[in-house]
């Protein structure tokens, strides 16, 4: 009888072993699958859900707050009913929303979060017009905060003339020398194709042509200024790989419809 338990208790071991080893084989093999997002993401977990659909999110920390904003639908395209949802919380657990932007008519998309120079937050946005299910085109909104953090209702915002057509997209801004600069894509540049459109404004709201940007299919465009002043556009393009623009002089020097902007296409990435 002891000898039956032995050898019961040799064969278990030589199994769970066995059993380990296939585990640790199989987790190995999971590890070595894992993709780069999954290497780096830490956690996620839901922070709202009380919309048929919410997407096209964008977060900025702010005086101890981290806000997100994104918009609000019942699905993405077509959007009859789009609002933007700004929300923030102290110790990222726990949110409240602090703003839901709509206007009647109007289709709102895409909101962008930034900081004033006078500390001020302010959200940009497309507004897209349809009849039925048809887009017929785009303008640009931006709702400011006040001092007590109210959000402004939306506001249209102005474009030289010599540059407007029937879809004015200005999709993110960038703050610079108490300047908020941007790209305004245009699904329609006046020639039947895309144009980009760098501008600047001092209010947020009226903005200048500075350049028109010399790149085929342009679509969003994020802009960051580097320490010496030089400004640096990533774009993305419909029909290509994305690309990658800069001044050839200072940000500072007024430029011109022919301004130095280069954008070259960015190489295939590869995976780390």
């Amino acid at each position: 009888m002891i000898r039956l338990k032995s050898a019961l208790a040799g064969s278990l071991a030589v199994t769970l072993i066995a059993l380990a080893t296939v585990v640790g084989a199989a987790a190995s093999q999971a590890r070595a699958q894992e993709t780069t997002d999954q290497r780096l993401t830490v956690s996620i977990e839901r922070i709202w859900d009380r919309a048929a659909h919410s997407a096209f999110t964008d977060l900025l920390a702010h005086d101890g707050y981290l806000y997100c904003t994104f918009r609000e639908g019942s699905g993405h395209i077509p959007g009859l009913n789009g609002v933007i949802r700004v929300l923030r919380s102290r110790d990222k657990a726990h949110w409240e929303s602090v703003a839901l932007l709509d206007e009647a008519h109007f289709d709102l998309r895409d909101p962008k979060l930034s900081l004033a120079p006078d500390g001020r937050l302010v959200v940009n946005m497309g507004a897209s017009i349809y009849h039925g299910s048809k887009r017929l085109g785009i303008e640009s909104r931006v709702a400011l905060a006040s001092n007590d953090g109210l959000f402004s209702a939306p506001q249209r915002l102005e474009f030289s003339p010599e540059m407007k057509s029937s879809a004015d997209w200005l999709w993110r801004l960038t703050w610079h020398r108490g300047e908020a600069w941007g790209c305004v894509q245009q699904l329609d540049g006046g020639n039947g194709k895309r144009a980009l459109r760098l501008v600047k404004s001092r209010d947020g709201v009226n903005y200048s042509l500075v350049a028109t940007l010399n790149v085929t299919d342009p679509s969003e465009t994020t802009m960051r200024f580097l320490a010496d002043d030089t400004l640096v556009a990533m774009i993305r393009r419909t029909g290509g790989l994305p690309a990658i623009g800069r001044t050839t002089t200072s940000s500072r020097i007024a430029l011109s419809a022919t301004s130095g902007i280069t954008a070259t296409p960015i190489p295939a990435a590869t995976n780390p």
